[in-house]
């Protein structure tokens, strides 16, 4: 990440600028809508472009202020609620089900299954990088908080939920897990489950034991998001020690009301062999079949900007062979067709693609991007979790002394290349992993590598 001097930008926004003014007065009717939007958007970021090069101290001196107000909302405690002592879901998911979420009808009435089998208690979804696994699951969870099952399935009443993710800002592991499931209890049991955590003397396995004691009936579901960041990929075993053996109690001993959900790419070998009566496997490898995933594209280009809304059968049908159907593949098509409008769906569909087809879009899509956006995508990576624009801003600073890093996010957000969670920005693992693989080491400052340190070895 080396430094761009503010007027770079600027001549290349004005180039661009040049060349979809151009390009629309050629334009046929079908391509306006798009020409006129990205010139909307030339214009608003030449126009912040031109203050900074016409006064770049006053811009750096409110980047400045940006930052440290915005670090400063970060240090303020959360409020709490008057007189509530619990809630029933804890934490935010890891990811909400888009609007064109399609099909996943068999898995989904497998998850359900799973939950309504009393003498099951753990179900891990393996799948590959980019195949919806986590979308799937909390679309499911975010039904059955409103006490629904999505698809027509029925009524299902759970007692509280528990969001917990490897991507997110609530990680996995044992702490979490106990601290978090003592939330959906009493206040009393709550506090008598604390003195036992704080025992030294206690070992994780009865820990877990007793909370799990204080769930005797009911419905309590556990979400494990992104599990295989915690598993070695040459003995398959879990690194965490203390979560393990948490695991293990819950899967043994008493019954209880707690299930709990894995998604990973990886399945842990040791975990699996640990009662497998008590567990479910549920493989998700394959993508989404016709006509799912032309609708997704269909849907995806609502306004019709980049051309699927309206493209024919065939050619939207060659795609999903092409991506495999897998969602986060059909998604960063779409973010290629949205950044680049020289671009043909025809001419992208020539590439070859290969089984890694996930990782190969996703590399495709982010090359396309302006180089602040690379920037911006690339200090997500750093981060390795949800952070808010004051923390990009803070790590770029050095490279980008005028950096305003909130509408470069929220088009991200738009174009599918980046998520949001309550105000926060994160990458999918997918994404993480180019936008971070292609930051040199050599550019890698000071202050880039304390937060590489702390969050990429987490």
């Amino acid at each position: 990440m080396k430094w761009t001097h503010p007027k770079e930008f600027y001549n290349q926004y004005k180039d661009r600028l040049a060349d979809a003014e151009r390009d629309l007065r050629r334009a046929k009717r079908c391509e306006e809508t798009s020409i006129k939007a990205e010139l909307e958007e030339l214009k608003s970021q030449i126009k912040r472009q031109e203050e900074i090069v016409r006064n770049p101290k006053a811009a750096e001196e409110k980047t400045e202020k940006n930052i440290q107000s915005g670090l400063e909302r970060e240090r303020q405690p959360e409020k709490p609620v008057a007189g509530k002592t619990s809630t029933r879901f804890i934490n935010p998911p890891p990811g909400i089900a888009p609007n064109y979420f399609q099909d996943r009808l068999i898995e989904t009435k497998q998850i359900t299954d799973f939950l309504n089998n009393d003498s099951q208690r753990l179900m891990t979804i393996v799948g590959r990088a980019g195949v919806g696994k986590t979308a799937m699951v909390c679309r499911l969870l975010k039904a059955l908080e409103r006490g629904e099952l999505p698809d027509d399935l029925g009524e299902m009443k759970v007692d509280g939920i528990v969001y917990l993710s490897e991507t997110g800002s609530h990680r996995v592991n044992f702490a979490n897990v106990f601290a978090d499931l003592s939330k959906l209890l009493p206040k009393d049991d709550a506090e008598r489950l604390e003195g036992i955590y704080k025992n030294p003397q206690t070992s994780t396995g009865d820990k877990m034991r007793a909370l799990l004691d204080a769930f005797p009936s009911g419905r309590v579901i556990l979400l494990l998001d992104n599990f295989e960041t915690l598993i070695d990929p040459e003995s398959l075993s879990l690194r965490d020690s203390e979560l393990s053996e948490a695991l293990n109690a819950l899967l043994g001993g008493q019954h209880h009301a707690v299930k709990a959900v894995i998604t990973t790419r990886i399945a842990p070998r040791d975990l699996a062999i640990s009662e497998p009566g008590r567990q479910h496997h549920l493989s998700l490898d394959e993508g989404l079949e016709s006509p799912y995933a032309e609708n997704v594209l269909r849907e995806m280009d609502a306004d019709g900007r980049v051309g699927l809304k309206s493209a024919p059968d065939a050619l939207l049908n060659k795609a999903r062979e092409k991506t495999r159907g897998y969602p986060r593949a059909l998604e960063a098509l779409y973010a290629i067709l949205s950044v680049d409008r020289y671009t043909t769906l025809e001419e992208l569909l020539e590439i070859s693609l290969p089984d890694e087809v996930v990782q190969k879009l996703v590399g495709e899509a982010f090359n396309r991007l302006d180089p602040s956006a690379q920037k911006v995508m690339q200090a997500l990576a750093v981060y390795n979790r949800p952070v808010s624009p004051a923390a990009i801003d803070y790590l770029l600073q050095p490279h980008l002394p005028s950096i305003d890093s909130a509408l470069v996010l929220n088009r991200l957000v738009y174009m599918h290349f980046a998520r949001r969670e309550a105000g926060r920005y994160y990458l999918h693992p997918a994404d993480k992993e180019y936008a971070f693989s292609i930051i040199p080491e050599k550019d890698l400052t000071t202050k880039d590598t304390k937060v590489t340190k702390e969050n990429q070895e987490e």
